[in-house]
């Protein structure tokens, strides 16, 4: 900020712009811009910047007349044809769309967005100030907290650091919690009102609990690959795994449908997976109340995890004893507990989440599909503390 000048001001001293003494005869007053002696006659009284001024206006005249002269000289010889020069007139529609140009969501502005509500975040977390974060997105409009909500989404899933910096200490930890929870609300508490009114009013359950026959819950898992700059609509793998639980649950194989998905590529997307694949079985006729949604998962380990989760709920655990889980051959095959797979979905669980998800069984069908057998570890209830978008 430009700070005032105190005291006194500094006032630069005055250019003269006539000689402070008048020359005592003709002889010295030249003129400087020609060396000239000094003219007589009423020309002589004016003064000398009029009469500069005056010379350059005769001169500069002159030379246009000039210039002119031989431009005419030139277009006496040019052909006719090449001096008809046609001025085509902009087409009335040029600036009609002028409103209609908004400046883009780019990559680089989104990832402006990721580091500065990053940094307001970590200062918040190391108290300079106190709230930063909070006061920020209540001060800020609807438009404002929705590109705060997929910045914050995007730094806690991108920067590294600043996750590390988070789990240095509990209280930054349980801060971050805090305001993900006000920022980045789970969208199943919203989207689940219906079907958890209509577990609860269920009442034959003991018709679902039959393995391989009939389940009380089918889990279908999103699907969204890596690189989706920032999807529009239900990604076409995600929709077939949902025709796939659609014709088993007009089969009457399962009451309830799990859709597991969240917000994952890119990191900072506003598209939910879960509420896409809840739309779309609706279209196809399942009714809402017998749709859950599961919109936290962003890996195929949460997937089922948060699913396991769900079914161990208290309440739950006499009604989700296991679950089908329906999806495309590669996925079925990796969840499978086959020997050919080595465990390696397993071994993922074990890596990323400290623990197995419980116990995974796949059965090949006779129309070569692969259903997976379900049914969640108690350990699926800890907490993750390397994910914070994903607890």
């Amino acid at each position: 900020m430009v700070r005032p000048v105190t005291g006194n001001a500094y006032s630069p001293p005055q250019i003269q712009t006539q000689p402070a003494v008048a020359p005592k005869d003709k002889t010295e007053a030249q003129d400087p811009s020609n060396g000239s002696q000094e003219p007589t006659g009423n020309f002589a009284k004016t003064p000398q910047p009029l009469r500069q001024k005056a010379d350059l206006e005769v001169e500069s005249k002159k030379r246009s007349e000039d210039l002119d002269k031989e431009l005419r000289k030139y277009a006496d010889k040019t052909p006719k044809k090449s001096q008809e020069v046609k001025i085509e007139e902009p087409p009335d529609r040029s600036f009609t769309d002028v409103d209609k140009l908004k400046s883009p969501n780019t990559r680089l502005d989104r990832e402006y967005n990721k580091q500065t509500v990053g940094a307001m975040l970590k200062a918040d977390l190391a108290g300079t100030p106190k709230g930063l974060f909070t006061k920020n997105y209540e001060s800020a409009s609807p438009q404002q907290k929705e590109e705060m909500a997929r910045a914050l989404q995007g730094a806690l899933a991108d920067d590294k650091n600043l996750n590390k910096f988070i789990q240095e200490k509990p209280e930054r930890l349980a801060r971050t919690n805090e305001i993900v929870d006000k920022v980045l609300p789970d969208p199943s508490i919203k989207e689940n009102v219906k079907s958890r009114a209509a577990i609860q009013n269920f009442k034959e359950w003991n018709k679902y609990n039959d393995p391989p026959k009939k389940y009380p819950l089918i889990v279908v898992p999103g699907y969204t690959p890596l690189g989706q700059e920032d999807p529009l609509k239900l990604h076409p793998t995600g929709e077939e795994r949902c025709k796939m639980a659609y014709e088993e649950y007009k089969k009457d194989r399962a009451p309830f449908i799990m859709v597991s998905g969240g917000n994952v590529h890119p990191s900072d997307t506003n598209y939910n997976e879960a509420v896409q694949m809840k739309k779309k079985l609706m279209d196809m006729g399942v009714p809402e109340e017998r749709i859950i949604v599961e919109g936290k998962a962003r890996h195929s380990t949460t997937n089922l995890r948060n699913a396991g989760r769900f079914m161990l709920e208290d309440g739950h655990k006499d009604k989700f004893k296991s679950a089908l889980v329906l999806t495309d051959g590669g996925q079925a095959f990796y969840f499978s507990e086959h020997v050919l797979t080595f465990g390696a979905f397993h071994g993922r669980s074990q890596s990323e989440l400290g623990y197995t998800v419980g116990r995974l069984n796949g059965t090949l069908q006779q129309n070569g599909n692969i259903e997976v057998d379900y049914r969640p570890s108690e350990d699926v209830k800890r907490r993750n503390k390397t994910d914070i978008l994903d607890p």
